[in-house]
């Protein structure tokens, strides 16, 4: 039986080409010739098919550079780039990132028959707060393996595993670091004040986000804005470091060299 090839299958259709900035300069002139010419050969094959596809070319490649370095040929690049469409990446589409999230929980319950009614708030907060640098498929692998190990009826931010590390929501005692707020040329600039046996980085975000309940007594709304986050992502910060509004009257009690 004839197989048939991408291309051929695609005819009157849209063919969809993935990550286009990694394929070999080989692979680029046949793509090239096939755009050119709407005609291609099959392998071993002596007549050329005639086509009438759409396509649609996706890269996280900057393909410009890729021109300027040779790896990608410059007479390709500009047939595909008729109409451009720029995607950001997750990190600057926070929502977009737990519609997603919600979407393959839904997916991977039918695809595993599973029966998980959704995502816990903490999950929530760390699927918003959390930048994922390896955008949708990272997502995607995420939640299916949320969805997979989840043993409850919901997902929370300990079942979310990013690179074999748990985004943990623990508590962590208190220890107080001075940072203070000093005169110097540099705009906004802060001076933290590092003892000689170091200081903990997680206990430092802990007394930050401390000084700003306090500074907003206690509203986290206004707390998140004096550090420019949104509310979700304090609020995950708050989350993971065992935060309360209230800490913030015991805090006041016990020391002032909080910023």
């Amino acid at each position: 039986m004839r197989k048939q090839g991408l291309f051929e299958l695609a005819n009157g259709g849209t063919i969809f080409l993935d990550e286009i900035g990694n394929i070999s300069l080989a692979f680029q002139a046949k793509v090239l010739k096939a755009v050119e010419n709407k005609r291609f050969r099959r392998i071993n094959g002596l007549e050329e098919i005639e086509v009438s596809t759409r396509i649609i070319a996706a890269t996280n490649v900057d393909l410009r550079e890729a021109v300027r370095k040779g790896d990608f040929r410059e007479d390709l690049y500009y047939r595909l780039n008729v109409c451009q469409i720029y995607v950001p990446p997750l990190r600057a589409r926070d929502r977009d990132a737990l519609l997603l999230a919600k979407y393959y929980v839904d997916h991977f319950n039918r695809e595993h028959s599973r029966d998980i009614k959704g995502l816990a708030q903490s999950a929530v907060d760390f699927i918003l707060e959390y930048d994922w640098p390896g955008n949708v498929r990272q997502l995607k692998n995420a939640m299916e393996r949320a969805v997979l190990v989840e043993a409850e009826e919901w997902i929370h931010a300990s079942d979310i595993s990013i690179d074999s590390e748990i985004a943990e929501t623990s508590g962590t005692a208190t220890v107080v670091t001075e940072v203070t707020d000093v005169t110097d040329s540099r705009p906004g600039f802060t001076r933290i004040h590092i003892p000689d046996e170091g200081i903990s980085l997680e206990n430092l975000e802990r007394n930050i986000l401390l000084s700003a309940l306090e500074k907003a007594e206690g509203n986290v709304s206004r707390a998140a804005r004096l550090l420019h986050i949104n509310r979700g992502k304090f609020r995950y910060r708050m989350e993971r470091l065992n935060i309360s509004p209230q800490d913030i009257y015991s805090i006041k009690a016990a020391t002032h060299q909080l910023i």
